[in-house]
């Protein structure tokens, strides 16, 4: 992946201001990807921010999770970030992204913890997967062969990974477990995937949610 045009030449992009989105700011101690779900135990950073987002959660409308630069506020801008959804379900707290759209910081306010963002996207570096409207068979040719080999990746992970389990003390496997379940399993049927969803989008879940 290359980073928008213009960016990677050094280039200044004129900033469309009609795209800023006013989200209140998640900080995360290491990168997070689309798709993730978040345990709460333990969590240093989201236990701090359930409190204030309590306090200010008739002003929110959105949230973002976002890293920053070793860990630092001055280092906010251009980061890149994922939507965040608060849930509450039988009274427990359910932090989680359910999409894989991006979004780069523009500008983060400490004090009242929002930010502004813009949505972004990546440029693909590969020619065929330039194509918007997917017409092109070798497209889906290319992307189906990297589907195959990512399940066969997630089959041989989940082979090697439950031999070396069986050798790790009781109180590991019990964290292990928390965290698995936290988790969403990448889907490879496509059959599975609503008709109308683009390819490269179904993809880009399967590779999220993988990693």
């Amino acid at each position: 992946m290359e980073a928008a045009k213009g960016e990677e030449k050094g280039e200044k992009v004129e900033l469309d201001k009609s795209k800023l989105l006013k989200m209140y700011t998640l900080k995360f101690n290491s990168p997070i990807l689309p798709y993730a779900k978040f345990p709460l135990t333990q969590n240093k950073y989201i236990q701090d921010f359930l409190r204030t987002y309590e306090d200010d959660k008739e002003k929110i409308e959105r949230v973002i999770g976002v890293h920053f630069e070793k860990n630092s506020n001055s280092n906010a801008e251009n980061s890149i970030g994922i939507e965040i959804e608060i849930i509450k379900k039988n009274n427990i707290t359910i932090i989680e992204s359910n999409s894989n759209k991006r979004f780069k910081v523009i500008n983060f306010n400490s004090t009242t913890n929002f930010c502004e963002a813009v949505p972004y996207e990546d440029e693909d570096s590969i020619p065929l997967l330039k194509d918007p409207k997917e017409n092109d068979q070798r497209y889906r040719d290319l992307l189906m062969s990297e589907v195959f080999e990512l399940k066969n990746t997630w089959f041989m992970y989940n082979k090697k990974i439950n031999s070396v389990l069986v050798i790790l003390p009781q109180e590991i496997l019990n964290r292990y477990d928390m965290v698995a379940k936290s988790l969403q399993p990448p889907v490879f049927d496509m059959s599975k995937y609503p008709t109308t969803t683009k390819f490269i989008d179904i993809f880009d879940e399967i590779t999220y949610k993988l990693a």
